[in-house]
């Protein structure tokens, strides 16, 4: 047993998309970004146990590292 199933509580998606639907919205041209460019946006703690070394590593090896962009949100070590 993983422990009292009655404290445990699953947060799906981790916000209400309610409060985000009118939210203003940047063009991606803001951002040096094309239409046709893929977008992997990763918020979080910004520290090495993140394995964040293996996400960009990924993506270069990706046969359109070209036109993929990773943007990262947060803060700390790195």
């Amino acid at each position: 047993m993983l422990g009292d199933i009655s404290k445990l509580h699953l947060v799906k998606g981790g916000i209400d998309p309610t409060n985000i639907q009118n939210a203003p919205r940047i063009p991606r041209s803001t951002l040096g970004l094309t239409d046709h460019d893929r977008v992997i946006l990763w918020v979080g703690r910004l520290d090495p146990v993140k394995g964040l070394d293996i996400l960009i590593d990924a993506t270069t090896r990706h046969s359109m590292s070209e036109n993929i962009h990773v943007l990262l949100a947060g803060d700390g070590l790195l």
